[in-house]
């Protein structure tokens, strides 16, 4: 959870920082909906049994992994 909650926080400063014309909602949505994208990745490698999504990235986790927060 404190991965959720960190990561909400950093990527919305981020978003503050680098996009200032965007609202507070759209910047939360943002954040939101990159949220909901890295866990239905989850959700989906789970059910297949997929630990890692490739190997291009060695201990990173695969391509899977770097977009998931994109799912959405």
């Amino acid at each position: 959870m404190e991965g959720y909650i960190g990561g909400g926080f950093i990527a919305y400063i981020c978003l503050a920082l680098t996009c200032p014309s965007l609202t507070v909602f759209t910047r939360v949505f943002l954040v939101l909906t990159r949220m909901l994208g890295d866990a239905m990745q989850s959700v989906w490698k789970r059910s297949l049994n997929i630990k890692d999504a490739g190997t291009i990235f060695g201990s990173h986790g695969g391509m899977l992994d770097r977009f998931d927060a994109h799912m959405v």
